[in-house]
């Protein structure tokens, strides 16, 4: 196996289909302790589960009645496309647990006293777009439409906030 400088796989994608943390991720287990199955898989099962956790509890405080969640969670759980993303030594669990974490932090940062949880969401919103770059609008189009909203009610000075320059 030709080892590759990790600088060069973290800021070039290759002719081949492939996702630079991934590459990079693969890169520093054969550098390391060498390829396995198990290493190569299990951040990609941790992320499944981590989305089993974290999508119900996203909606568990909207959802009428109670049980929405927990079915939600359920459903999640048998969701063949989750059940193959976190086998698969693909970033779309990955990318996907990082948007929803970008768009809970983006409506915590439009709170009132959310000034804080802006770098949560620029953090969330880079992260999505490393690994897997068409998930990117994903992280963006929920800001840009909190602006474009604020911009019809309020008008542009009213807009500003939603993006940190007011």
């Amino acid at each position: 196996v030709k080892r590759q400088n990790l600088e060069k796989i973290a800021t070039t994608f290759g002719k081949a289909d492939r996702s630079l943390p991934v590459s990079i991720y693969a890169e520093l287990l054969t550098r390391s302790i060498g390829l396995s199955d198990l290493a190569l898989r299990l951040p990609f099962a941790v992320t499944g589960l981590a989305l089993l956790i974290v999508l119900p509890l996203a909606i568990r405080r909207r959802s009428q009645p109670d049980a929405v969640a927990p079915m939600f969670a359920l459903m999640l759980a048998i969701s063949p496309l989750l059940v193959y993303y976190s086998r698969a030594i693909r970033p779309y669990g990955v990318a996907t647990l990082c948007a929803l974490l970008a768009v809970l932090a983006l409506r915590r940062a439009l709170a009132p006293d959310g000034r804080r949880w802006v770098w949560a969401y620029v953090a969330s919103a880079a992260l999505v777009g490393w690994p897997l770059p068409v998930f990117f609008p994903f992280a963006v189009v929920p800001l840009a439409g909190e602006f474009l909203s604020r911009w019809r009610r309020q008008g542009f000075a009213a807009a500003k906030p939603a993006l940190g320059i007011g």
